[in-house]
Protein backbone atom coordinates (compact mmCIF):
# COMPACT_ATOMS: atom_id res chain seq x y z
CA UNK A 1 0.00 0.00 0.00
CA UNK A 2 1.32 3.64 -0.91
CA UNK A 3 2.07 5.84 2.00
CA UNK A 4 1.27 9.21 1.02
CA UNK A 5 4.04 10.99 3.21
CA UNK A 6 6.39 8.69 2.43
CA UNK A 7 6.12 7.26 -1.29
CA UNK A 8 5.31 9.32 -4.23
CA UNK A 9 4.07 8.31 -7.91
CA UNK A 10 5.26 10.53 -10.35
CA UNK A 11 3.55 10.61 -13.96
CA UNK A 12 4.64 12.62 -17.00
CA UNK A 13 4.25 12.62 -20.42
CA UNK A 14 7.58 10.06 -21.00
CA UNK A 15 7.22 7.86 -17.85
CA UNK A 16 6.47 6.74 -14.56
CA UNK A 17 8.62 6.84 -11.55
CA UNK A 18 7.96 5.59 -8.26
CA UNK A 19 10.06 7.19 -5.38
CA UNK A 20 10.40 6.46 -1.75
CA UNK A 21 11.80 8.83 1.04
CA UNK A 22 14.18 6.62 3.44
CA UNK A 23 16.74 7.61 5.84
CA UNK A 24 19.02 9.01 2.80
CA UNK A 25 16.02 10.82 1.58
CA UNK A 26 14.22 10.77 -1.84
CA UNK A 27 15.27 7.26 -3.78
CA UNK A 28 13.58 6.22 -6.77
CA UNK A 29 12.33 2.68 -6.48
CA UNK A 30 11.59 2.51 -10.57
CA UNK A 31 11.28 4.43 -13.23
CA UNK A 32 9.35 3.47 -16.61
CA UNK A 33 8.93 4.83 -19.91
CA UNK A 34 5.33 4.23 -21.69
CA UNK A 35 7.01 2.07 -24.33
CA UNK A 36 7.94 -0.14 -21.73
CA UNK A 37 4.16 -0.63 -20.14
CA UNK A 38 2.64 -3.45 -22.58
CA UNK A 39 -0.68 -3.09 -20.68
CA UNK A 40 -2.38 -1.36 -17.57
CA UNK A 41 -5.34 -2.79 -15.30
CA UNK A 42 -7.28 -2.06 -12.79
CA UNK A 43 -6.60 -5.24 -10.02
CA UNK A 44 -8.82 -5.35 -6.60
CA UNK A 45 -5.52 -3.92 -4.60
CA UNK A 46 -4.22 -1.32 -7.21
CA UNK A 47 -3.24 -0.70 -10.64
CA UNK A 48 -1.40 -3.70 -12.20
CA UNK A 49 1.26 -2.89 -14.67
CA UNK A 50 2.39 -5.15 -17.46
CA UNK A 51 5.88 -4.74 -18.78
CA UNK A 52 7.42 -5.03 -22.06
CA UNK A 53 9.80 -8.52 -22.41
CA UNK A 54 13.07 -7.28 -23.43
CA UNK A 55 13.27 -7.23 -27.67
CA UNK A 56 16.95 -9.29 -27.02
CA UNK A 57 17.32 -11.82 -25.09
CA UNK A 58 20.31 -14.67 -25.45
CA UNK A 59 19.34 -18.14 -25.71
CA UNK A 60 20.82 -19.39 -22.06
CA UNK A 61 18.40 -16.51 -20.82
CA UNK A 62 15.10 -17.45 -22.83
CA UNK A 63 15.91 -21.27 -21.47
CA UNK A 64 15.91 -20.22 -18.20
CA UNK A 65 13.09 -17.28 -18.03
CA UNK A 66 9.30 -18.07 -17.80
CA UNK A 67 7.28 -16.72 -20.50
CA UNK A 68 5.21 -14.31 -18.32
CA UNK A 69 5.52 -10.76 -18.61
CA UNK A 70 7.46 -9.02 -15.67
CA UNK A 71 4.47 -6.85 -13.83
CA UNK A 72 4.34 -4.21 -11.09
CA UNK A 73 1.15 -3.74 -8.59
CA UNK A 74 0.45 -0.11 -7.40
CA UNK A 75 -1.63 -0.82 -3.97
CA UNK A 76 -3.90 1.97 -4.14
CA UNK A 77 -6.77 1.36 -1.79
CA UNK A 78 -8.77 4.69 -2.03
CA UNK A 79 -10.80 3.59 -4.86
CA UNK A 80 -11.72 7.29 -5.91
CA UNK A 81 -7.85 8.10 -5.80
CA UNK A 82 -7.26 4.72 -7.94
CA UNK A 83 -9.68 5.41 -10.11
CA UNK A 84 -8.57 8.93 -11.53
CA UNK A 85 -4.67 7.15 -10.94
CA UNK A 86 -5.80 4.61 -13.35
CA UNK A 87 -7.41 7.20 -15.81
CA UNK A 88 -4.68 9.49 -16.01
CA UNK A 89 -2.08 6.27 -16.81
CA UNK A 90 -4.89 4.81 -19.63
CA UNK A 91 -4.61 7.84 -21.58
CA UNK A 92 -1.26 9.35 -21.37
CA UNK A 93 0.02 5.05 -22.41
CA UNK A 94 -2.40 5.11 -24.92
CA UNK A 95 -0.71 8.56 -26.11
CA UNK A 96 2.80 7.77 -25.46
CA UNK A 97 3.66 4.22 -25.69
CA UNK A 98 4.73 4.30 -29.44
Amino acid sequence: EMRYEKEVLLVTNHRVIYVRKDLFGWQSEWILRWDEISNLRRADAGIEITLEVAKQRSALTKMFSSNEKPKKLLIVKNRLRCEKLFNVMASLHEKYKN
